[in-house]
């Protein structure tokens, strides 16, 4: 009997709650005498560009004519260069005469260097012709570029049923890395020791003692260029 009464006095408890304190959002759903409304959030935390404010830089055409921009945005969502109107506002390039282009970061004496890699210049015939950042161009070499796409992580699609789906989007980004072999092709590769040895096979020990002596630190892009030069001198 009074297990009877508890589970009695346990229904009509949430029972009062669900009438007396509905979710009040923006789409109503109906389910019995309550309100069950749900809101989407539209927001979308962090930035789809490589740098987040307008930059100095310059867009090449053909490989020979070089175009000075005051401001100058890419766009690794859809991998877009953005030129800024003179109302303000920002204009997609579409031009396929553009071949590569520089965006340098205020303050910071860094520049990013883009270049336009057709499809034939890649091992893997799955690579797309766009813009890839190339490493260190300092040293005039473009044994290294790197592909950093951003996407859109949604937080509310791991989470279950029941719960508060309705945490802000953000942008997240993934970046990979190619170097060029002895055919002078792009492969797909990982900033460790063994993946780089692993397609430059052909000169194996002479890189192991260059690695040695120089005291590569793989995780260091720019020090993955140095061994990249050594090779492609051999």
């Amino acid at each position: 009997m009074k297990k009877l009464f508890f589970i009695f006095a346990l229904t009509s408890f949430i029972a009062f709650s669900q009438t007396n304190n509905p979710i009040t959002t923006d789409n109503e759903n109906f389910s019995g005498d309550t309100i069950l409304l749900i809101t989407e959030n539209n927001t979308i935390n962090g930035s789809k560009y490589l740098l987040e404010d307008w930059n100095e830089g310059y867009i090449i055409l053909s490989d020979s004519i070089f175009s000075h921009q005051d401001n100058i945005l890419f766009d690794q969502l859809e991998g877009a260069i953005v030129l800024k109107a003179k109302d303000g506002s920002g204009f997609k390039v579409r031009d396929y005469s553009v071949t590569g282009f520089v965006i340098e970061e205020k303050g910071k004496y860094i520049k990013h260097y883009f270049s336009k890699v057709p499809r034939s210049s890649f091992k893997n015939a799955e690579n797309k012709t766009k813009f890839y950042e190339v490493v260190n161009n300092l040293t005039k070499t473009n044994y290294l570029i790197k592909d950093t796409q951003k996407y859109v992580f949604d937080p509310n699609l791991s989470k279950g049923a029941g719960t508060n789906n309705n945490f802000a989007r953000e942008y997240k980004e993934k970046t990979t890395y190619y170097l060029k072999n002895k055919s002078e092709k792009y492969v797909k590769t990982r900033l460790s020791k063994k993946a780089v040895l692993k397609s430059l096979g052909d000169k194996t020990s002479e890189l192991k003692k260059y690695i040695s002596s120089n005291k590569i630190n793989f995780k260091n892009e720019f020090d993955v260029v140095k061994v990249l030069n050594y090779y492609h001198k051999l």
